[in-house]
């Protein structure tokens, strides 16, 4: 039989294990490429006594992270322009949901990307947002050796749950029946 200690301990290592802590995303092909050489995107993570929010990667380019839960909390891109999956979490109390958004921006060789906690901003309040899709901001803070770190500002889509985010059919390959329904005014669009 399990003392109480050893069962705190295995729930919280099975928590742990289901919240994919530590996954990282590598969108690239040669594993030797420093730093210097990529740009890294890292979600967040905020933890409080009854409420808890996460920003995490759900893809880059139609790239999506295998694991448990198919989310990663950092990504390795090559320098570019890359369209990125998000999927944000909260919750209050016994309350909360999955949104899943996208934006593309530009990503630079040596620089880190920190979606910052408490960023987002919706040009709607939650309980007037439509069923389908709509607009809301993310705050990123960018930052490389020797430069001062500045706060960016990307306009994304997002819906309600987790839609995989695609720009062509090709990136639909986790729905093989679907292809990739462009979202209006938008670079790209959702699997359906």
């Amino acid at each position: 039989m399990l003392n109480t200690q050893s069962k705190i301990v295995l729930v919280m290592m099975l928590f742990l294990l289901l919240t994919g802590c530590g996954g990282v995303l590598v969108t690239y092909q040669d594993k030797e490429l420093s730093e210097n050489d990529i740009a890294v995107l890292e979600g967040y993570h905020r933890y409080y006594f009854v409420y808890f929010e996460e920003a995490d990667i759900s893809s880059i380019d139609g790239i999506r992270p295998a694991g448990v839960l198919d989310l990663a909390k950092e990504a390795h891109l090559l320098p570019g322009t890359h369209l990125v999956g998000l999927v944000l979490q909260n919750y209050f109390g016994g309350g909360g949901g999955y949104t899943g958004c996208a934006f593309e921006d530009q990503f630079d060789a040596g620089y880190r990307y920190k979606l910052k906690p408490h960023g987002t901003h919706s040009e709607e309040p939650w309980y007037r947002r439509p069923p389908s899709a709509w607009k809301q901001s993310m705050a990123i803070e960018v930052w490389n050796k020797g430069v001062q770190k500045e706060i960016r500002q990307v306009q994304m889509i997002c819906f309600g749950g987790t839609p995989d985010f695609c720009r062509e059919d090709r990136d639909c390959i986790h729905h093989p029946a679907s292809g990739c329904v462009q979202v209006t005014g938008e670079t790209f669009g959702t699997c359906k």
